[in-house]
């Protein structure tokens, strides 16, 4: 395990240091809802938002798709996430969004700036479990890692775009001060949750 550590190490390092940056974007930033409108998964979006879905199409030449998907929470271990593909083989970026936590448009926007690191070139991590390590934790621990660096450079664009990307992640913290649960420390999500509460980004 040790071995394998350091060879992961090495390969995101090298990784990382062919990682070009982001893509200098023109979005001009509009905080509020005027102008161009769009929605989706139900959700509308503000102009510049709408610009970042723009942007995301004419990366990948395909327009984004957004699924309301219920229970995503209890299948995948997480409330929203990216994926790409199709039936008919297209590079797809797919937004699937909890229905039962409800639609917002943070969660949109944050699945967009995924898919727009993944256009620029950052590197997937794709964990190799070795004899007799469980491969869903070892899966667990490289989406922690895969977002905490991801995040670092999303949240200040987030930022800009008039979001608070952290909020969701303090207020699950602040929760589980003020009413613990004693299943808290065994609850993976209690990791989850208090990694994105301690990354500054």
């Amino acid at each position: 395990m040790c071995n394998l550590s350091f060879l992961a190490v090495l390969f995101l390092a090298a990784s990382l240091s062919a990682y070009a940056g982001p893509v200098q974007l023109n979005l001009n930033f509009d905080n509020s809802n005027s102008g161009q409108a769009s929605a989706l998964c139900g959700v509308t979006l503000r102009a510049s938002v709408v610009r970042l879905k723009q942007q995301v199409e004419k990366m990948y030449g395909e327009s984004v798709e957004c699924h309301a998907v219920p229970g995503l929470d209890q299948s995948a271990g997480d409330f929203a996430k990216i994926s790409f593909g199709s039936s008919d083989g297209k590079c797809v970026p797919m937004i699937s969004l909890d229905a039962e936590r409800g639609i917002h448009e943070i969660d949109v926007t944050h699945e967009l700036e995924h898919a727009e690191l993944a256009a620029e070139g950052f590197p997937l991590l794709l964990p190799i479990p070795p004899v007799g390590v469980d491969g869903k934790q070892l899966s667990y621990a490289v989406r922690i890692l895969r977002d905490l660096l991801e995040h670092r450079l999303m949240y200040p664009r987030m930022r800009m775009l008039g979001f608070d990307p952290a909020a969701r992640g303090r207020r699950a913290i602040d929760a589980a001060i003020v009413h613990p649960k004693p299943r808290a420390v065994q609850d993976p999500n209690s990791l989850r949750f208090t990694l994105y509460y301690l990354n500054p980004a």
